[in-house]
């Protein structure tokens, strides 16, 4: 089988394209080379930006038995993508996000006939992405795929979007932990090769064209529990500062965006769905044994990790902000910020 991953070598993808020469795909990667580290031996690799004219002359009449476009954030990228894969391709798979769908009420596991949302800009990319792929698929076989909260060794899991492991330095450093709220909203995270075993089984399935299937953890976890798995497992107790999410966008909205509209929320998940196409899929990996081992795969590759340090400067501004207006008022935070 030959397959084309556009990316290949992400967060989750890496994941995928081991397993998939695991089990003999002809596969190819076609990206910026940014990670080539992570590019496994037997991958044909195609060096490019999806968006050049070498990627353009690359893929020139190519035949695939499935395309997987790792890389679509919004409506523009779905649309290049019907122009150089219809008529090319015996499926398509687009990756979008559980992040479409409403909160999961108390009691409630989502499903993929739960209704989706629009309030966070990157959700709403990645859906109306889905809009314009869903209505191809005479001409382009399309499978959408809606990944939850997935980590590996070198990307792990935090509640502030691109603080990664700049929350483990914290927690080294004994500074101050921004917890959204109460800490209390349920959350289910993943690992990588979980999702891979079950992504791969949707490779060439032709029945699963023209679904939507979401790919997702089973574990529930509260972010204290996360933060508390990763304090055990560093042998470290942690200092919290609870800030209301509505605080935390009052400061810095793209920040607070993140938490309103995702990690405030409650997100718990059936995958009924993926195992009536992939019966065998049964996540193994507890996040608890899967934290320590990105935990020992950081300390063999310091410098590998993923720590932008922008954004820990950034949740350093936000505690400043919510400990200044304390020490003005001698007022807690309310849920509905300075001056409620």
């Amino acid at each position: 089988m030959k397959v084309l991953f556009i990316g290949g070598t992400g967060s989750i993808s890496t994941a995928c394209s081991r397993l998939c020469l695991e089990r003999g795909i002809d596969l190819y990667l076609l990206n910026r080379g940014n990670h080539k580290d992570r590019i496994p031996t037997g991958v044909t690799f195609i060096e490019a930006d999806i968006n050049s004219r070498y990627a353009l002359d690359s893929l020139r009449g190519e035949e695939w038995d499935c395309v997987v476009d790792w890389t679509i954030m919004k409506k523009s990228n779905a649309l290049r993508d019907v122009y150089l894969f219809s008529g090319h391709t015996k499926q398509f798979i687009y990756i979008s996000s559980a992040g479409v769908y409403q909160p999961s009420p108390i009691g409630h596991a989502t499903t993929e006939n739960d209704k989706v949302w629009h309030q966070w800009d990157y959700a709403r990319g990645k859906y109306e992405a889905e809009l314009v792929l869903r209505p191809k698929r005479g001409k382009l076989p399309v499978t959408i795929v809606r990944p939850g909260h997935t980590y590996c060794e070198f990307t792990i899991p935090t509640n502030i979007i691109g603080l990664g492991y700049g929350l483990i330095e914290r927690m080294k450093q004994d500074k101050k932990i921004l917890v959204h709220d109460d800490g209390r909203s349920l959350w289910t995270l993943l690992y990588s090769s979980d999702f891979a075993a079950a992504f791969a089984g949707l490779i060439g399935k032709r029945q699963a064209i023209g679904e939507t299937i979401h790919i997702t953890g089973e574990e529930t976890l509260t972010w204290l529990d996360i933060f508390g798995t990763y304090a055990t497992a560093l042998g470290i107790k942690p200092q919290f500062q609870f800030i209301p999410s509505s605080c935390i966008y009052q400061i810095d909205k793209e920040v607070g965006a993140g938490l309103l509209w995702d990690k405030a929320l409650n997100r718990v998940f059936d995958n009924s769905k993926i195992r009536r196409f992939v019966p065998e899929y049964e996540p193994r990996i507890a996040f608890a044994h899967g934290i320590r081992e990105s935990l020992e795969w950081h300390k063999r590759n310091p410098d590998k990790i993923f720590y932008n340090k922008q954004v820990n400067e950034t949740v350093d501004r936000i505690i400043r902000e919510a400990e200044k207006w304390t020490g003005r008022t001698g007022k807690s935070w309310s849920l509905g910020g300075p001056g409620s």
